[in-house]
């Protein structure tokens, strides 16, 4: 397990979830289309259970799923895909991964949605936790 594996593993349960928006991933060319949906991974956290902290059992962290909708259009379409990519990754839900797990321990957090520059935005935020089993 490793910080690369649970990266991808989330982004392919949203990809495989074929909500029929273009995904825009992490360090790749931003789409001008609407709706889209941007992701990118804000936050980790590696821990250890041994002393000598060789080994990493534990990464926490959040990946962001931000649903990107024309500004000025109404917020019902960004609410609606954020219900959608949120229902990917529902509290107590599991992804298998090498030599452990992905968890989520709690209900994806819908922000409220914002303008920005002739976008409107509602992020997501997905956290998780993978694990050493």
């Amino acid at each position: 397990m490793n910080t690369n594996e649970v990266k991808a593993l989330l982004q392919k349960a949203l990809y495989d979830a074929a909500l029929g928006v273009d995904i825009d991933w992490p360090n790749s060319p931003r789409s001008a289309v609407w709706p889209r949906i941007e992701v990118s991974h804000i936050s980790s956290e590696r821990t250890s259970g041994t002393l000598k902290g060789s080994e990493v059992i534990r990464y926490s962290g959040v990946m962001s799923a931000i649903i990107v909708t024309q500004a000025a259009s109404g917020a019902v379409s960004g609410d609606v895909l954020a219900d959608q990519v949120a229902a990917i990754f529902p509290e107590g839900s599991r992804i298998a991964i090498t030599g452990g797990e992905i968890a989520f321990n709690r209900p994806a957090d819908i922000r409220d949605g914002y303008n920005d520059d002739g976008d409107w935005r509602v992020p997501v935020m997905i956290g998780y936790s993978a694990m050493t089993t």
